[in-house]
């Protein structure tokens, strides 16, 4: 359907599900405001798994796409996970929090920014409470 509706210029995509239920969270500009928004494909940064871009710059505004820990088939990524014979060892949510603003870090840069210090809004959705914590320990 999203490649339907936008089949050409798709817009940075912020969606999240659960179950049945959708959120998608949308900000467009106007005919007449003068901006036209760009496409931003940054590389170094896998494809997301669906039709959205990396990012849209609107004027000095960057809307990234939800950023998540795939690779270029949607497969998790070999940097994210654990080793098997030291689970103990490390976690893979440290794993996931280096590599997903590893990833937003290049798109800023690729849009023309410098990087985290531009960065003003930060989301994050967990699977797992008990790892909470531990993203903000990285």
């Amino acid at each position: 359907m999203w490649k339907e509706v936008f089949p050409k210029r798709p817009p940075a995509a912020w969606l999240v599900a659960k179950g049945c239920m959708v959120e998608i969270n949308l900000v467009a500009v106007t005919k007449d405001g003068g901006i036209k928004p760009q496409v931003i494909r940054a590389k170094g940064v896998p494809k997301w798994p669906l039709h959205e871009p990396h990012a849209v710059r609107a004027g000095n505004l960057l809307f990234l796409s939800t950023g998540i820990a795939a690779d270029n088939r949607g497969d998790f990524p070999q940097e994210c996970r654990i080793n098997p014979y030291y689970p103990w060892y490390e976690k893979g949510i440290r794993k996931q929090t280096e590599f997903i603003p590893g990833n937003a870090e290049k798109i800023v840069k690729a849009a023309g920014g410098s990087g985290y210090e531009n960065i003003i809004r930060r989301q994050a959705f967990h699977s797992d409470f008990d790892e909470f914590i531990l993203c903000f320990e990285t």
